[in-house]
Parts: structure tokens; C-alpha cells; sequence
């Protein structure tokens, strides 16, 4: 690479006494030479990506094969081989006769094989749209048997109130019949007692009716209302 820098340097010299009446051609062989210079540093930096971009340049404004040697190079070093494979292609095109003409060829024929080697790019993964969600069935419940366990279990509820009832009217009732039964004695019969009695047990009657019949209801519909669910 020395050596090959050193010619370049020595090419872009020699093309400014060639251009020397043209300003316009001995402005642009000078701004070459500046770009060369900046390619090289780079170069040498490890920056070949920016000695690309002056080699670049520079050969746009003085076409020396040099250039493209140097661009096809500075490629290869960072793994840009299809680009390196172009440009040392160009250079050989140009200047079939260089003396690195040998070592050229060697660099094409290493830079083919390992583009061979290179497995394809794997293509990225296809996103598969799950289907739309299918509308599920609407499932309509009829509640038909919630009127009669409300009702059955209100009927239940009542007689156990009817009965608790009942049965304490009926308390009442046996208390006042065992006192109008066993008097005590020097005491007089007391009326109002009996009525009393009668009274107790006429609701304890109405009571047990009523608690009795609302249990025999309750639990027919409640047991309707659950056959229905």
C-alpha cells in the first residue's frame, strides 16, 4: 500500500505541470491531490469509510486508477466485498498492465469465494394475521323459574313466621287453661281469663293454619322453580 501511495503522489505531481495552461484542469488535479491526502490519513486512522468518501471525490476530479485501487482496498477492509470486487475490477479495466495486477486478481478471486461462501439473507419472518374472532352464539337464559323460588321462598319464610307465632299463641292458651284448671285456692273464677284463653287459642288456630298451608306451598314451588333451572 506504501508504495502504491507513493506513485499516486507522484502521478497527481505530474498532472499539474500537464495542466498548467488550463487553471480549470491544474484547480482540479490540486483539489484531487487534497482529497488523496485526506483518503490517506483516514486510511491510516482505521476510518476507511471516510477514505472512501475522499478517494471518492478525488477520482471525480482527476480519474487516476490510483483511486479506485484505493476505494476498492479501503472496502475490503471493512467487509464491503461486493463494493471491493467492483472497484478492483475497475482499476484492472483501466490498468490492465499495473504492476499490482497479480495481487489484484488473487483479491477478486478471494472476494468471489467468500461471497459463495456467504449463506443467502434470511428473509425475515411472514407476520400471520390471526383470523378475526368468530362472533360467539348468544346465549339467551330465560330465568322462567325465578318468579316461583322468590315466591316459593317468601310462602317458606311466612310459615315459619305463622308457625312461630302459632306456636306461642299456643303457649299462651295451655298457661291459661292449666290456671283456669288448677286455681288457687280462695280465689275467684276469673272471666277474663277464660277469654283470654280462647282468644290465644282461637289465633294459635289461625296460626298453624296459615303457617301449615304456606309451607306446603312454599315447598311445592320451590321445588317447581328448581326443576326449571
Amino acid at each position: 500500500m506504501g508504495v502504491r501511495i507513493m506513485i499516486a503522489i507522484a502521478l497527481l505531481h505530474l498532472a499539474l505541470p500537464a495542466q498548467a495552461d488550463d487553471s480549470s484542469g491544474g484547480a482540479g488535479a490540486a483539489r484531487a491531490k487534497v482529497r488523496f491526502e485526506l483518503g490517506r490519513s483516514h486510511y491510516r486512522l482505521g476510518e476507511y469509510e471516510q477514505a472512501i468518501h475522499e478517494f471518492e471525490e478525488g477520482y471525480k476530479l482527476s480519474p487516476q486508477p490510483l483511486f479506485l485501487y484505493n476505494i476498492a482496498q479501503s472496502a475490503r477492509r471493512i467487509g464491503q466485498l461486493p463494493k471491493a470486487l467492483e472497484f478492483y475490477r475497475k482499476f484492472l479495466a483501466i490498468d490492465p498492465k499495473a504492476p499490482e495486477r497479480r495481487e489484484v486478481e488473487q483479491h477478486i478471486a478471494e472476494i468471489e469465494e467468500a461471497i459463495k461462501a456467504t449463506p443467502p439473507p434470511v428473509p425475515p419472518p411472514q407476520i400471520v394475521e390471526p383470523p378475526p374472532p368468530s362472533a360467539a352464539p348468544v346465549v339467551v337464559v330465560r330465568h322462567r323459574s325465578r318468579p316461583q323460588l322468590i315466591a316459593g321462598l317468601t310462602l317458606l319464610g311466612t310459615s315459619l313466621i305463622a308457625l312461630s307465632i302459632g306456636a306461642g299463641f299456643t303457649a299462651l292458651a295451655v298457661q291459661k287453661n292449666n290456671q283456669l284448671s288448677n286455681p288457687v285456692p280462695g280465689t275467684v273464677f276469673q272471666r277474663s281469663v277464660q277469654d283470654e284463653r280462647n282468644t290465644d287459642e282461637s289465633v294459635a288456630v289461625g296460626m298453624w293454619s296459615v303457617g301449615g298451608a304456606s309451607l306446603i306451598a312454599g315447598v311445592a314451588l320451590t321445588a317447581a322453580g328448581a326443576k326449571l333451572r
